[in-house]
Formats: C-alpha cells, sequence, structure tokens
C-alpha cells in the first residue's frame, strides 16, 4: 500500500515540476523495486517450479515477475542516465516506462482479492 501512495505523491510531484529532475524520489523508487525483487526471488525460491505452473495463483505470479522486471529495466536506466555525463535531453528517455509503473499499483488488487 505504501507503494501505491509513493506512487501517488511521485505523479502529482512531476506533474507539478515536469522539468526538474527528482533525484531523493528516484531513491525511493529503487528502494521499492529492490524490495520487490527480492521479493520475487524469495517466492520463487520457496515454491520452485511451483511458481511457474502448479500454483493456484500462477497468473499472479507472472504479473509480478512482469511488473518486477520492467521496474528492473527502468531502474537501470535511470540510474545509467543519471551515472552519463549527457543528461541534457535524455531525461524523457524513460518516461515510456513510467506508464509502466501503473502496472505495480496492481499489485494491490491481489493484496485486497487475498484479505
Amino acid at each position: 500500500i505504501t507503494n501505491a501512495i509513493f506512487i501517488g505523491i511521485q505523479t502529482d510531484y512531476m506533474a507539478q515540476n515536469p522539468s526538474e529532475p527528482s533525484t531523493p524520489m528516484e531513491a525511493v523508487g529503487l528502494v521499492y523495486t529492490i524490495v520487490f525483487a527480492v521479493e520475487l526471488v524469495f517466492k520463487m525460491c520457496n515454491d520452485g517450479r511451483r511458481f511457474f505452473w502448479g500454483s493456484p495463483a500462477w497468473h499472479w505470479n507472472y504479473m509480478d515477475l512482469i511488473i518486477v522486471a520492467t521496474s528492473l529495466v527502468e531502474a537501470g536506466m535511470s540510474v545509467a542516465l543519471l551515472m552519463s555525463d549527457d543528461l541534457a535531453g535524455t531525461g524523457q528517455s524513460t518516461s515510456q516506462f513510467r506508464i509502466l509503473r501503473i502496472m505495480r499499483i496492481t499489485r494491490l488488487i491481489k493484496v485486497v482479492r487475498i484479505t
């Protein structure tokens, strides 16, 4: 739930300040990505092959895998852009991945469905 709140705050900030980079928000987003990636790895190790085929919630597992993979790609691109010397004009190259962040909110559907 905190991730959904963070995405809302980040989206609002980016809408109000489109030209300003937000390094602290990128850092918090990276922390969420790492936490979700570690969670997915633990789940894959725990479930084994059932993660992909034998689980009754296999479709949620695939959705989590896709969300974490796209988040890792976006995080990698953001870090690469921050580390590069030529940031002028390249800030918009990850904007297409921002829409994929909305997919992370669908994790809440899973939580609500389970509880």
